[in-house]
């Protein structure tokens, strides 16, 4: 990430509720993720998944490149 200019600390992680199919499993955990850089005030919100560490590595790896292009551009 620091290679992308993306720091750690200029994230911000918040938990919700997906509202994708998958029973009462994802009525009751928090499994869609939205990740925030501040600097840039880029949002990625991914839901794609039941498992809340499925959809934290997904979240990550597009918060990566979206935050990285978004800073490299101005955004």
């Amino acid at each position: 990430m620091k290679q992308l200019g993306v720091y750690e600390s200029d994230l911000e992680e918040i938990f919700a509720r997906s509202s994708v199919p998958g029973g009462q499993h994802v009525n009751k955990v928090s499994t869609a993720v939205t990740r925030r850089h501040r600097p840039s005030g880029t949002n990625v919100t991914v839901r794609d998944s039941r498992s809340q560490a499925v959809t934290l590595k997904l979240s990550r790896r597009r918060a990566v490149h979206a935050f990285a292009f978004a800073t490299m551009h101005g955004g």
